[in-house]
């Protein structure tokens, strides 16, 4: 698998198979890693601000949540499904969904970023 770029904290390669935080996929911006440290830096560089999971829309929106599940990435993709037997967080990865399908148990989260053309 190739990189898409230099995570721009520690330089460390970042792959489409991991997450990647930020929106420089597709643009110029910076691409972060997955690490504590690095999602940190993300967002004291002005990516974001995360949010209490409560402000969380429940309407199917995905988002990026912090997954308090042991032995996950620290974050992912997910959005909440609101049904009539069951309602909680579940992951929009299917790869993760198949390996966890309780989804991850979230107390905050971001807007997925815009992505650039």
């Amino acid at each position: 698998m190739r990189p898409v770029g230099k995570c721009a904290h520690c330089g460390a390669d970042t792959f489409l198979g991991s997450l990647v935080i930020g929106p420089g996929l597709l643009g110029s911006q910076p691409v972060y890693c997955a690490t504590e440290g690095c999602v940190a830096a993300a967002f004291s560089e002005g990516l974001g601000a995360w949010l209490p999971i409560a402000t969380a829309p429940h309407d199917g929106t995905m988002v990026l949540v912090n997954d308090t599940t042991p032995g996950y990435t620290p974050w992912v993709a997910a959005s909440y499904l609101d049904g009539e037997e069951w309602s909680g967080w579940v992951y929009d990865d299917a790869t993760t969904a198949d390996s966890n399908p309780l989804g991850p148990n979230p107390t905050h989260w971001l807007p997925v970023p815009p992505l650039s053309a």
